[in-house]
């Protein structure tokens, strides 16, 4: 099941943050590496939280792309009823009318009909007594009789047809009614299924644009966060400008080349290839470069990736002399462990996702001095070297720095 973040989580992450900041926020104190493993695990605590707002938030937008499918049916469901309604409303309409005409038949029938007996009563043949004795002779008389019985009887039989058209009609008429009241019924159910469909929707959203800005508050944290770990090494930079090395691991102290200097060194150049043991193009390759990555990481990529086949513990060297402002263990914000070498006028180089670091904060280190080992540690796919250069602490293509290699 997954985890649900609450806001409370996102502010109790704001309080200590904030906490967080203003003890470590010293004027003349030293920076030590205890102070950059309380930032980093402060660092490390915000991405979870974000981490799980977009999580929720993933899915939520499934649900929430569900529901809008749901209701796009639902729309085209009650559509096709409505439709149907209309149709039958046009239909019971047409039935009507046939109903009204034929009994415009009847009463024209009924009219004529009267008339006739009217016409016959005036002229003294309303009897057959009147008829007899009015006749000529019998053969007169019987011809009347005739002729008054088949007009009767035509005009019954008209009648008795448009009564049995309008019974039939009115029957066909009554199911017509009935098939469109069963249909405004199924249509009120679909509006009250829509309506509370489109409530659901509405609330989605809401809750959708609420991740959203939880997710941005959570960010703005980290950011301060990140920018406080920048002020840090800015502060580390300079007290090894004015000798003092903090706490940082124990390491080689001795200034001195540990493991000797770079084999694949290309003389002249002014960086030092970082992977001692193996030269670009003859084993060593970028894995990613600097820039926009999709894969198997998305955002930008802030340096070059360096590996080799069986790059684990292979030997990394300083690109260039300098001093070390930062060697931390653990998971640095996904550097893992990683060091910083100051070169002096506002020139850095980063090394990342270090297996085993053999220098400490506040060193001394020569170009081409080994400094750590190649590693798979913190947001790592593989074991490499994330070499970054950097320019009053922002990065910047490193490329060109060691264009003596990559040609």
């Amino acid at each position: 099941m997954k985890r649900r973040i609450s806001r409370k989580a996102v502010y109790a992450a704001l309080a200590a943050a904030v906490f967080g900041l203003t003890l470590a926020a010293p004027c003349a104190a030293e920076i030590t590496q205890d102070d950059l493993d309380e930032l980093d695990r402060q660092i490390r605590e915000q991405e979870a939280v974000i981490a799980a707002i977009e999580d929720k938030t993933a899915s939520n937008q499934e649900y929430l792309d569900a529901l809008q499918k749901d209701l796009s049916l639902a729309e085209e469901k009650l559509q096709t009823t409505q439709a149907g309604i209309e149709e039958l409303g046009g239909q019971i309409d047409q039935t009507q009318e046939e109903i009204e005409r034929q009994q415009e038949q009847i009463d024209s029938t009924y009219a004529q009909l009267a008339e006739r007996l009217r016409s016959m009563y005036m002229n003294s043949q309303a009897s057959p007594l009147e008829m007899l004795f009015s006749a000529k002779d019998y053969s007169t008389f019987l011809m009347s009789m005739e002729l008054v019985s088949r007009t009767s009887a035509y005009d019954s039989k008209m009648i008795r047809e448009y009564k049995d058209l309008i019974d039939e009609q009115n029957r066909q008429k009554a199911e017509l009614e009935a098939q469109k009241s069963a249909l405004e019924t199924q249509r009120e159910q679909e509006q009250q299924e829509q309506q509370e469909m489109q409530s659901k929707v509405s609330r989605q959203k809401d809750l959708l644009a609420q991740l959203d800005a939880d997710s941005q508050e959570a960010t703005a944290i980290q950011q301060q966060l990140e920018d406080q770990m920048d002020a840090y090494e800015e502060q580390i930079r300079q007290q090894a400008a004015s000798g003092s090395h903090g706490d940082g691991n124990p390491g080689n102290e001795d200034g001195g080349s540990s493991g000797g200097s770079s084999a694949t060194d290309i003389e002249g150049a002014d960086f030092a290839w970082p992977l001692m043991d193996v030269a670009y193009g003859s084993g060593a390759y970028i894995s990613s470069d600097y820039g926009p990555r999709t894969d198997p990481y998305t955002g930008f990529h802030k340096g070059l990736d360096i590996t080799c086949g069986g790059a684990q513990g292979k030997r990394i060297c300083a690109a260039k002399s300098g001093t070390v402002i930062v060697a931390s263990y653990g998971w640095n914000g996904g550097y893992g462990n990683y060091i910083i070498i100051d070169h002096g006028d506002g020139l850095s180089t980063l090394y990342a996702h270090c297996d085993s670091l053999s220098v400490s904060v506040g060193q001394q280190v020569s170009r081409g001095q080994f400094i750590a080992n190649v590693g798979d540690t913190g947001n790592s796919f593989g074991p490499h070297c994330h070499f970054e250069v950097r320019i009053n602490g922002d990065h910047t293509n490193p490329r060109p720095y060691l264009s003596a290699y990559l040609g």
